[in-house]
């Protein structure tokens, strides 16, 4: 397996669930990913990368029950699990997923809204994706309350109430609970062309709000490397890995990796 460093940030050309078996037992505080959605189809980006996303349903369960199991061996006990897909597969991955890790170690989820593009009039649109929550233990998972992005109240502003003789104000903003409103347009800056990239700042609020500073984090399924971008910009260390070599490529250009 090759190897990229700079810094605190390591990526690895392998395959996900062997890049996962050579790490040892709860190593990480974060495995936070963006697995292959098992589309059907080709996925292309702008700068010509590409890949297949067709995976017969059998073999799409045997790699992501591997990666379950691996991951819950190498996250420490105050951990947390955070994959990221879209409703063709999303119920399949939470079953999988208690599979291995147990109903109860499954604490949440994100609903990822997205407004790019035209959604269509042919069917009831789908425009958002799901991010699965796993606490290895989740009586003790670490998380930080105050690392999630403020958001506008419903119509209707800022709240007075009065309780006791107090007058209480609830503001305009509150902080976002389960659903996100997260879009990479095709011109932002970020954009390095690699297919189905998702946006940093998602990735930051997830490792501000279950890692501390200088943890480490990992995503098996690097792809453009968003989540080393996001773990550079918030002192945290990162290890990726990618079986693409086009993806390989990717990320050490974008996150000025070298061979080592």
């Amino acid at each position: 397996m090759s190897a990229y460093r700079r810094g605190d940030i390591t990526l690895v050309h392998a395959e996900a669930t062997e890049f996962l078996r050579e790490l040892p037992a709860a190593c990480l505080s974060l495995v936070v990913t963006d697995p292959p959605w098992n589309t059907g189809g080709v996925r292309r980006g702008a700068n010509g990368c590409a890949y297949d996303d067709a995976l017969p349903v059998a073999d799409y369960e045997a790699l992501m029950t591997t990666f379950f199991e691996e991951t819950f061996r190498v996250i420490e006990p105050s951990g947390t699990l955070a994959v990221w897909a879209d409703y063709r597969f999303i119920p399949y991955l939470a079953v999988w997923g208690d599979r291995v890790w147990g109903a109860q170690r499954r604490v949440g989820e994100i609903i990822v809204e997205s407004l790019l593009g035209n959604p269509g009039k042919a069917r009831w649109p789908v425009k958002h994706s799901t991010i699965l929550l796993f606490a290895r233990t989740p009586d003790r998972q670490r998380f930080d309350h105050a690392a999630l992005p403020d958001v506008p109240r419903r119509p209707g502003g800022a709240v007075r109430r009065e309780s006791n003789g107090k007058a209480y104000s609830y503001g305009t903003e509150k902080k976002a609970a389960s659903v996100l409103s997260a879009t990479l347009s095709n011109t932002d800056p970020q954009r390095v062309g690699y297919p189905d990239q998702k946006p940093e700042w998602v990735y930051e609020t997830l490792i501000r709000a279950f890692t501390l500073p200088g943890a480490l984090v990992a995503d098996p399924f690097a792809g453009s490397g968003t989540c080393g971008a996001a773990c550079e910009s918030t002192g945290r260390a990162c290890l990726l890995a990618d079986r693409s070599s086009q993806a390989i490529e990717t990320v050490t250009k974008r996150l000025r990796l070298t061979e080592v």
